[in-house]
């Protein structure tokens, strides 16, 4: 019962919002260290959470990273921030992600969707808030951290990540800049776990 309303709830907030995010799309892993994640997205009531928690700034430039169709990408951008960016590595889903942005209804801020692989398709030298829906594994996870460490050290900032379904967390406590200054376990989610980090 609980999972059917949450998904009539899903579909429900899709309508208001003017975009498709439900559907069950599970592409093939092309990705350079072949261990992308998940595909499906998480619920609009968890995300909102998060969203929150993360305390945005007009002046923040959000990263969804392995974005798939949009679904937190689209709320991220209906907050007062300057610009929302998703890396989405399979290109039917990215189109569907550029649809749903086309489409938002409500958008505040500017979204680019990047077709490619989070690991080398761009530098993040704008980034300041990153989230992770566990996209993928820990080698693909250290690489893209390595990557906006380098765009910080280029451009010094603070930046802040909430990495949900932390399963290779381990990559965060190795790479040596970032601190977890929080983590979130909802009791009637506990799959869907969060963590904080920043540097």
């Amino acid at each position: 019962m609980l999972g059917q309303l949450k998904s009539a709830h899903n579909m429900y907030c899709d309508r208001r919002l003017g975009i498709q995010t439900t559907a069950d799309i599970r592409p093939p892993d092309t990705s350079l260290h072949r261990d992308s994640g998940k595909t499906s997205a998480l619920g609009y009531s968890l995300i909102g959470r998060y969203i929150r928690l993360l305390r945005l700034q007009p002046s923040d430039v959000v990263y969804d990273v392995g974005c798939g169709t949009g679904r937190p990408l689209c709320l991220f951008a209906r907050r007062r921030v300057r610009r929302c960016i998703g890396i989405e590595i399979d290109p039917t889903v990215a189109e569907i992600a550029k649809t749903n942005a086309a489409n938002l209804v409500g958008r505040r801020a500017e979204i680019t969707v990047i077709h490619g692989d989070a690991a080398s398709s761009t530098d993040y030298q704008d980034g300041t808030v990153f989230w992770l829906y566990h996209p993928f594994g820990q080698r693909t996870l250290a690489a893209v951290l390595e990557r906006v460490r380098k765009s910080v050290e280029a451009s010094p900032r603070s930046v802040r990540f909430c990495y949900v379904t932390p399963d290779v967390e381990q990559a965060f406590s190795a790479c040596g800049w970032l601190t977890r200054y929080k983590t979130v376990k909802p009791l009637l989610h506990p799959t869907s776990a969060a963590s904080f980090w920043r540097n």
